[in-house]
């Protein structure tokens, strides 16, 4: 049966039975140690970052750059501009 449903050894899933009918999940099982990517404050993290991104906020430079400062100055941050005009 593990066959025809293509379950191989290892296959992790999540059972459920409801009304007399069994149901199995894949399931996805995260560590301790990963779990804080999934909180939302991470997730918000890494879209503010995505959007610096897209935004043209993000440069590449070599160690030699950044140990010597010479790297492009980025222009402040829309909010923060409209801050500093009030």
């Amino acid at each position: 049966m593990r066959r025809q449903l293509g379950i191989g050894d290892g296959t992790q899933l999540e059972v459920t039975v409801q009304d007399h009918e069994v149901t199995l999940r894949p399931a996805t099982v995260i560590t301790a140690e990963d779990r804080w990517a999934y909180a939302p404050e991470a997730i918000a993290s890494l879209k503010r970052a995505l959007a610096d991104v897209k935004a043209g906020y993000v440069f590449q430079l070599t160690e030699g750059e950044l140990l010597k400062g010479k790297y492009p100055k980025r222009a402040p941050r829309k909010a923060a501009a409209r801050r500093a005009k009030r």
